[in-house]
């Protein structure tokens, strides 16, 4: 009996690229902002160093809770005999799908422009395509019975394969 689970998670340099950009982005106009508010009342600010502050403050906890969203981002792929299922982000229910739902599948290598996509959920309402996309160098394409089709990125391609075989031979 194969099973088969996998989590990919985003990649940490991504993160900490955007956490800098993001807070260099807040911080500078405060400063220029409170710069500016002090020259403007000819340097007592105490009432205004109050309020930017608390913009400050603001601020930086909206971007903390920003973060912490991103970098709880993953796709979890669990599939056994009997069971598929996935999910992404990991506070959302899993979607299971039914060896029965299942047309057709492949595992493909990414292309270039599959791989700038980064990590993402996309859904295609013309071409009833739906992608869930965190690692960047494979893909399993599911095509269903009712003609939409499921992308999901994976990094153990022989292994996702195997397991989906085996799961659609179960299952009739």
């Amino acid at each position: 009996m194969t099973e088969f689970r996998e989590t990919q998670r985003i990649d940490r340099g991504l993160l900490i690229f955007l956490a800098l950009t993001s807070i260099g982005a807040i911080v500078g106009p405060l400063v220029l902002t409170y710069q500016e508010a002090l020259k403007a009342t000819g340097g007592d600010g105490n009432d205004i160093t109050v309020k930017y502050l608390l913009v400050a403050s603001g601020a930086f906890v909206f971007t903390v809770l920003v973060f912490s969203l991103v970098a709880s981002q993953r796709l979890e792929i669990d599939i056994s005999k009997y069971r598929f299922r996935f999910r992404m982000p990991p506070f959302v229910k899993w979607k299971e799908i039914t060896p029965e739902e299942i047309d057709s599948f492949r595992v493909e290598k990414a292309k270039w422009f599959q791989k700038m996509r980064k990590s993402r959920m996309h859904y295609n309402p013309f071409t009833k395509k739906a992608s869930y996309m965190m690692a960047r160098k494979y893909f399993v394409e599911l095509k269903l019975t009712n003609g939409k089709t499921i992308l999901l990125s994976t990094n153990m391609p022989d292994e996702i394969l195997n397991a989906l075989e085996e799961f659609k031979l179960n299952g009739k």
